[in-house]
C-alpha cells in the first residue's frame, strides 16, 4: 500500500523530452525473473516519472509492472509524467502472461505520458499493453472504473489501444472493460496501426459503459465502432457536462473538473503537479534511487506485515522496486505455490502421517497461515 506519492526521477515534468535527455533512472525492464504477482493498492496516490528506453530493444515489457504472471490486483493508483518503452507496453502493466493469470485493475488512471512500442506486433495501450497464453490456455483481465487522459501512443508496427491493448487470439480469455473513459485519439478498442480490423483484435473483449473523446475513425479512415463504447466529442465529457454525457460512470468516485476531464484524485490532468518534496517519504537519504541509471532495492518496507488487514506500506522508489521485483519474483519461487512440487509434497506428507482427516486439518491451516496455495 503506498503511504505517499512517489517520484522516481527528479525532472519528471520534463518527461517529453526524455527521448533526447534521458533522466538519471530507469526503471526495470523485465530479465524473466521479475513476474509479479500481488496486490498493491494505490490508495489515492501518485506515481510520477517512470522512464523505460526500449531504443535499444532492451525492453521488451514496460510499464510500472512489466509482467503480471499469476493474480495480480492494483487499486486506487495514478501515473503520470512517464514514458513507458517496449515492444509490449502499457501505463501499468506492459502484458498478462500465460496460464490462469488474472489481473484485476480498478480506480486507476494513467495521464501526461507516453506509451511507446518498438519493433513489429508491438502491443501499446494506455493501461494494460495487452494479453498472451498459448495456444489452448486462458486468462483474464478486468479493468474498471479508470481513465486514460492526455496519453501519447505511439511507435512499432503493431496494435494500440486507449486501455486494453492486443489480447491474443491463440487463446480463449475473459477480457473486460467497464466504467471506464479516454481521451482524444485514445481509442478504447484494440486497432491495428496497419489496418482497422477491429472485430478480430477485439473479439474476447467486452465493453460496457465505456467513453471515449476518440473519433470513430482510424488513423486510415476506416469507422471503429463497437458495442459497449459510446463517442463524444472532448467537450462533452469535460467540466458539468461530463455528468450529464457520462451518466453511467461512478459518480461517488470520480469529481468533475472545471474545463477538464473528470478526475478520480481531484487534480487536473493537464496540468504539471507540484515539484517533487525534497525527500519523500522519508528523512534519510540512504534508501532513496540512485543516479546511476538503476535502482537500489530496499530490504524492507516502511511498515506492515504484508496481511490483508496489515498491507506493507510502500514510501520511496526504492521500496516500490523492491515490491515489483524482488518479493514478487520470491513469491514465484515459492515451491509451496506450484502445482507439480504440491503434487510431490501431497504425496510425501500423505504417505508419512497416514490419516487423510489429519492431512486435511493441517493442510486447512497451511492455507489459512498462507505457507501453502490450492489449485
Amino acid at each position: 500500500k503506498l503511504a505517499n506519492d512517489i517520484y522516481l526521477n527528479d525532472n519528471y515534468t520534463n518527461y517529453a523530452n526524455w527521448d533526447t535527455a534521458a533522466p538519471a533512472n530507469k526503471w526495470m525492464a523485465n530479465d524473466g525473473s521479475k513476474d509479479f504477482n500481488g496486490t498493491i493498492d494505490g490508495d489515492g496516490h501518485t506515481i510520477y516519472g517512470i522512464y523505460q528506453d526500449g531504443s535499444a530493444g532492451e525492453t521488451t515489457t514496460a510499464g510500472l509492472i512489466p509482467d503480471v504472471v499469476g493474480e495480480a490486483e492494483i487499486t486506487n493508483l495514478h501515473i503520470r509524467d512517464s514514458i513507458c518503452y517496449g515492444k509490449c507496453a502499457g501505463g501499468i502493466v506492459g502484458v498478462v502472461m500465460h496460464e490462469n493469470s488474472k489481473l484485476t485493475i480498478d480506480k486507476c488512471t494513467v495521464t501526461n505520458t507516453v506509451v511507446r512500442g518498438w519493433g513489429s506486433s508491438t502491443r501499446v495501450a494506455g493501461l494494460v499493453g495487452g494479453a498472451y497464453a498459448d495456444s489452448g490456455k486462458h486468462n483474464y483481465v478486468d479493468i474498471s472504473n479508470s481513465a486514460v487522459t492526455n496519453v501519447k501512443l505511439m511507435g512499432g508496427s503493431g496494435y494500440h489501444s486507449g486501455i486494453l491493448g492486443l489480447c491474443t487470439d491463440m487463446a480463449s480469455g475473459d477480457y473486460s472493460v467497464k466504467n471506464c473513459f479516454t481521451g482524444e485519439n485514445l481509442h478504447p478498442v484494440t486497432y491495428a496501426t496497419s489496418s482497422s480490423n477491429v472485430t478480430k483484435f477485439a473479439k474476447n473483449t467486452k465493453y460496457e459503459n465505456v467513453y471515449t473523446a476518440s473519433p470513430k475513425t482510424s488513423s486510415g479512415g476506416t469507422e471503429i465502432t463497437y458495442e459497449g463504447v459510446t463517442h463524444l466529442s472532448a467537450d462533452q465529457m469535460k467540466g458539468d457536462a461530463a455528468k450529464t454525457n457520462m451518466p453511467n460512470l461512478d459518480w461517488t468516485i470520480w469529481k468533475v473538473m472545471e474545463n477538464d476531464y473528470p478526475s478520480i484524485t481531484g487534480k487536473v490532468n493537464v496540468v504539471t503537479p507540484p515539484s517533487q518534496p525534497e525527500n519523500p517519504g522519508d528523512d534519510d537519504d540512504d534508501d532513496q534511487p540512485t543516479t546511476t541509471g538503476d535502482y537500489v532495492a530496499a530490504t524492507q518496507f516502511a511498515g506492515g506485515k504484508g496481511t490483508p488487514n496489515d498491507p506493507y506500506l510502500i514510501s520511496n522508489a526504492s521500496e516500490l522496486y523492491y515490491l515489483v521485483s524482488e518479493v514478487s519474483k520470491a513469491n514465484n519461487a515459492d515451491f509451496t505455490k506450484n502445482k507439480f512440487f504440491g503434487l510431490i509434497v501431497g504425496i510425501i506428507f500423505t504417505g508419512i502421517v497416514q490419516s487423510s482427516s489429519a492431512c486435511t486439518v493441517m493442510v486447512v491451516s497451511f492455507v489459512n497461515s498462507g505457507l501453502m496455495t490450492l489449485y
